[in-house]
């Protein structure tokens, strides 16, 4: 079933009073840079600098979107989602601001920062390792289930629901009101996951800027979406619980969301991977150029722009989104070393 785009606006108006409008960045040094790698005269590149949102990711929009949409008897019960980091983050301190009591279920090998400051923002941090042989994310996800099922605490998807959907989609609605009247965005390039964030963009681009080309881009070895458009069908990769192939731990679905997945098949335009070396490299060019930090995730957009992943032509707007930027300042310099 296919969400009504009008869900996105609905988000907006509804929690654009409790989140931030982040900065549409651009600098005429990134324009030359990206412009002469591409041989593409004329680029403007802009970068939607979700980094700097509540809780340091763009999850912060979907998942107080969702929780405002909880009965009463759910408040009372209280709500647990899994996640890796950026949702557990974001939904505790959304839960935190609406008195909802939050459990999240994660990983064991989450980054550390990442599961200390869901515990600051006052969720109750559960533990998840997987059998072996059984993804990361799988694991937490069954986990999660069961402390539902034993508690009546509402589970929580960290992308694949509409509502959530919405909440992420309103950082594109910003995005076509900062550009300004009159300017076309010839792309609007998205790092994915589960496809939550990219499924809310698609939405809200239907209703300001259906011109608008979307191109997903995924970490090398969970390119499921790459994947999945390849074989016209959701193809799921068979990844083990024990292994880690990418330093974008943000961005570790092995497969779309069933719901996601309903509405992004219909309006993406393309899709690409990028690796580890092109997603430090793109966090190289985001501190330099725009002073960003960055995490690997964070930067996949812009990494997949650098590489020449996105079609581009002279005097396109292009945008990238620049998703969170939850990293230690220690793993930071060393991946920038």
């Amino acid at each position: 079933m296919m969400p009504n785009p009008s869900i996105v606006a609905c988000a907006y108006a509804a929690i654009s009073p409790h989140v931030v409008r982040t900065p549409l960045l651009q600098a005429s040094t990134l324009n030359k840079l990206i412009s002469e790698r591409l041989s593409t005269p004329n680029l403007s590149v802009y970068v939607k600098a979700e980094s700097l949102q509540h809780t340091g990711a763009f999850k912060f929009r979907g998942a107080y979107n969702r929780l405002l949409h909880l009965t009463p008897k759910e408040r009372a019960f209280g709500v647990v989602a899994f996640s890796s980091g950026n949702f557990s983050q974001a939904l505790a301190l959304a839960s935190s601001k609406l008195n909802i009591e939050c459990t999240i279920v994660a990983p064991h090998d989450a980054p550390a920062l990442k599961l200390s400051r869901t515990a600051a923002y006052g969720a109750k941090v559960l533990l998840s390792t997987p059998p072996a042989g059984v993804n990361r994310e799988v694991a937490a996800g069954g986990m999660a289930k069961k402390f539902s099922i034993e508690t009546g605490a509402t589970l929580l998807h960290p992308f694949d629901d509409y509502e959530v959907m919405a909440g992420q989609g309103t950082l594109a609605m910003e995005v076509y009101e900062q550009v300004g009247d009159g300017v076309d965005v010839a792309s609007l390039v998205v790092p994915t996951g589960g496809g939550g964030m990219l499924a809310g963009c698609s939405l809200a681009s239907q209703l300001k800027s259906p011109k608008t080309d979307i191109y997903a881009v995924e970490p090398a070895g969970y390119d499921d979406h790459c994947q999945s458009f390849a074989s016209e069908g959701k193809a799921r990769i068979p990844l083990t619980g024990d292994i880690e192939t990418t330093i974008c731990d943000a961005l570790q679905a092995s497969a779309p969301g069933e719901l996601t997945w309903q509405v992004n098949r219909n309006f993406i335009s393309g899709t690409s991977y990028v690796s580890d070396e092109g997603a430090v490299e793109a966090m190289k060019v985001a501190f330099t150029e725009l002073k960003l930090v960055l995490e690997p995730s964070g930067a996949l957009g812009l990494a997949s722009l650098l590489a020449g992943n996105i079609p581009v032509k002279g005097d396109d707007v292009i945008v990238v989104v620049a998703c969170g930027g939850n990293i230690s300042l220690e793993e930071y310099t060393r991946l920038l070393s």
